[in-house]
């Protein structure tokens, strides 16, 4: 959590530079919650310690340990920049799963909706896929042109702040890949899935009914769920035929 030029000083090898003043607006690189987290600091800079301890915290990662960088032995330590691609964040599990399964070797137009801080897009892009995020918040839009910026490999990004009701600003049969993750907007499912082209992909990962029972416990009301089968009647009524891969 030290500044960017006392990390490329010297650091222990493996680790991650996130400075404490941006870990604010880079939270969509920092590893799953499920992984505990380590912090090494300088001695003299208890507020940037104290400023990581409470974000960890707020955010519900597991500190492991914190620790002193004078207290390492400096033979362990390498110097220089972290390697611009090194990656300890993964996207969704579901995306994950397809684009390195049934959908390797695949690229071309990919919307993302509800896209967040863009840890999808970022995958994608790296995966060759020039992808645009919706979102209505514009700090998470800045996140996924910056993700992009350090961690896209060939593909592209590109975003668009809206407020999406019941259209939006793509063409029908216009993406090779439309992603669902995470979002529900009922009245913009039916244009959603007509915007997949032939031959392309609509990928949903979404709560189901039942989860207000499991114990995520959220989201409770059904405006906020899908129900068993409720996306296979969205797909049987679009315009166009859908193969169920998954």
């Amino acid at each position: 959590i030290r500044a960017s030029d006392e990390y490329a000083q010297g650091h222990l090898k493996g680790s991650l530079s996130f400075p404490a003043k941006e870990l604010i607006y880079r939270s969509g690189e920092l590893p799953p919650r499920t992984k505990c987290v380590t912090l090494i600091f300088n001695g003299d800079d208890s507020g940037s310690l104290d400023t990581a301890n409470d974000f960890f915290t707020r955010a519900r990662w597991t500190i492991r340990d914190t620790i002193q960088i004078n207290s390492l032995d400096p033979t362990t330590f390498e110097q220089g920049s972290q390697p611009p691609k090194q990656r300890f964040w993964e996207p969704s599990p579901f995306v994950m799963e397809m684009l390195i399964g049934p959908m390797r070797g695949h690229t071309g137009v990919a919307y993302d909706f509800g896209c967040g801080s863009g840890r999808d897009m970022a995958f994608l892009a790296g995966l060759g896929w020039c992808v645009t995020g919706l979102d209505n918040r514009a700090k998470l839009l800045y996140q996924c042109l910056e993700m992009h910026n350090r961690y896209g490999g060939t593909g592209c990004v590109s975003t668009v702040q809206a407020h999406l009701t019941t259209t939006s600003p793509f063409r029908p049969r216009s993406a090779d890949l439309v992603l669902m993750v995470r979002f529900l907007h009922r009245p913009l499912l039916a244009s959603m899935l007509d915007m997949v082209a032939v031959g392309g992909y609509f990928l949903c990962s979404h709560f189901v009914d039942g989860v207000q029972h499991s114990s995520v416990g959220t989201p409770k009301s059904p405006d906020a769920y899908l129900g068993h089968d409720e996306l296979m009647s969205w797909t049987d009524k679009a315009d166009g035929t859908f193969e169920i891969i998954h």
